[in-house]
């Protein structure tokens, strides 16, 4: 599916149109402290219906004019202590105008390390115009090495659109 395809078909779903709309993913893998929440930077663009989403300054995704409503979120991160050896928590956190609205993770303290790992999940909230959405990552890699976060438009990717009424 083409990225026009894409974007076509979230605009007909629901009999209506479902826009803004964007996809956005992290370039290249970003090497981050561990055992700390840090801002995921993404920074390329699938599509961006309405100019709406900042891939270059802020990395979020603000509501633009007359476009509030409900919209449905979604996040994928691919993360691994940058060692390669293992890592123990993985958090990805949707935040609106800075709060917490959803949590995605696993913590597996209890024996079963993986070396990598990816975190997502999706949410539908309520936004008004000018709210900010962006996305926090943390990782808990087990020792002092930092955390991976793996760069790909397949692997680690932010997006979502308004839900047509």
């Amino acid at each position: 599916v083409t990225d026009t395809e894409l974007s076509t078909a979230l605009a007909g779903v629901g009999g209506g149109e479902n826009t803004p709309s964007f996809h956005t993913y992290l370039s290249a893998s970003l090497d981050n402290s561990h055992n700390s929440w840090f801002k995921a930077p993404f920074n390329s663009e699938k599509f961006d219906t309405d100019s709406a989403y900042d891939n270059a300054t802020n990395h979020k995704f603000t509501v633009p004019a007359d476009k509030a409503g409900k919209y449905n979120l979604y996040v994928s991160c691919g993360m691994m202590n940058n060692s390669g050896v293992y890592c123990v928590q993985m958090w990805v956190a949707i935040r609106v105008n800075g709060s917490d609205k959803a949590v995605f993770g696993f913590d597996s303290n209890y024996g079963n390390h993986t070396v990598q790992e990816s975190v997502g999940g999706s949410t539908v909230q309520s936004l008004s115009v000018g709210d900010e959405v962006e996305v926090y990552v943390y990782g808990e890699t087990g020792d002092s090495n930092n955390m991976r976060l793996i760069g790909g438009e397949d692997t680690t990717y932010f997006g979502g659109f308004k839900l047509a009424e």
